[in-house]
């Protein structure tokens, strides 16, 4: 499989063929739990356009690596895929708000970065 980039790689899933079977950024953003898996795809052939499982295929293999969002954390919401077969990480990212929900503004390619953190805990007596 050619490696893609995460231009070539938004450029599919931003595509007409992904938007009309209704996997589109916002669903990877929602935890892909609406995002078809090759599974759904090789069980369920008719319920998908050739063009779409054409395009599909070139994602190779990707998984949810991190998420955020939802009630009670805050207004973010974005959630990490890894493209692996590509070794490229896409955070598709949004806001929340109780009242209504929450919304998908863009795409970005991410990469994983460790972070060293301070915290403060109670001393015992």
């Amino acid at each position: 499989m050619e490696k893609l980039t995460f231009a070539q790689l938004s450029e599919i899933i931003n595509s007409e063929a992904f938007g009309e079977q209704e996997c589109t950024p916002e669903q990877f953003m929602y935890k892909g739990d609406e995002v078809p898996t090759p599974q759904d795809i090789e069980k369920n052939p008719d319920d998908y356009s050739d063009e779409f499982k054409e395009e599909f295929k070139k994602l190779g293999a990707f998984e949810l690596v991190e998420s955020y969002g939802g009630e009670g954390q805050g207004d973010d919401y974005w959630s990490v895929f890894h493209f692996k077969d590509h070794d490229v990480y896409i955070q598709f990212d949004g806001w929340y708000q109780s009242y209504n929900g929450s919304e998908y503004n863009e795409m970005f390619e991410v990469k994983p970065v460790e972070v060293v953190v301070t915290q403060y805990h109670q001393v015992e007596k």
